[in-house]
């Protein structure tokens, strides 16, 4: 999915959490496009957040788990307290929705994929962690890596996912960034496949 220029990362984030289930889903019922019910729930959880108004872009990822919990999606949601815990999600139950600190350099990635954290920060995005390797090689050196799924399309990174190093992802979760664990999930029926 590709979210354009809208600050809509928290409804593409939430929804692409849907879509990459690990486990066989319980369908709902038919709803609208996968891209049009990540901008609609956007702008729902613009309406739920703790920001006054509604003239500002972005919303926080808290707003989009009431959202998704409201449309019957999951069931609860709880907090990783730590990059040891999103590890742990990961290998055990499914994708963890993540808000962090953007910095300038995170807008590319490298010839091997990888994120690094440079640059001024420039505000927050909202993706979805959907792996760990605990050896990935970087460089010639074996590093803990998560994956990531963006939603720029599929021209960022590898087909729209890049690794970012155990180190830094914890650093981005300790300077503000938040790790939020959806539970008991209800896949809905989109009625438009995405490639």
């Amino acid at each position: 999915m590709d979210q354009g220029r809208e600050g809509a990362c928290v409804g593409y984030g939430w929804t692409a959490e849907l879509l990459a289930e690990p486990f066989a889903p319980v369908q709902q019922p038919l709803v609208a496009s996968a891209e049009s019910y990540a901008t609609l729930a956007y702008r729902r959880a613009k309406l739920v957040d703790d920001f006054p108004g509604e003239d500002y872009s972005g919303t926080s990822v808290l707003a989009g788990a009431k959202i998704m919990q409201e449309d019957g999606h999951i069931e609860r949601y709880r907090w990783c307290f730590g990059v040891s815990d999103v590890r742990d999600t990961i290998l055990t139950l499914g994708p963890v929705v993540i808000g962090i600190p953007w910095y300038e350099s995170m807008y590319s990635v490298g010839a091997d994929h990888v994120v690094s954290i440079g640059g001024d920060l420039v505000g927050g995005h909202c993706l979805i962690v959907t792996g760990y390797h605990p050896e990935f090689v970087i460089d010639g050196k074996r590093e803990q890596v998560f994956r990531w799924r963006n939603s720029w399309g599929a021209s960022y990174g590898h087909d729209g996912s890049a690794y970012i190093k155990y180190s830094d992802l914890a650093a981005l979760l300790r300077g503000g960034g938040e790790a939020c664990i959806p539970e008991g999930r209800r896949t809905p029926s989109f009625d438009v496949p995405l490639d």
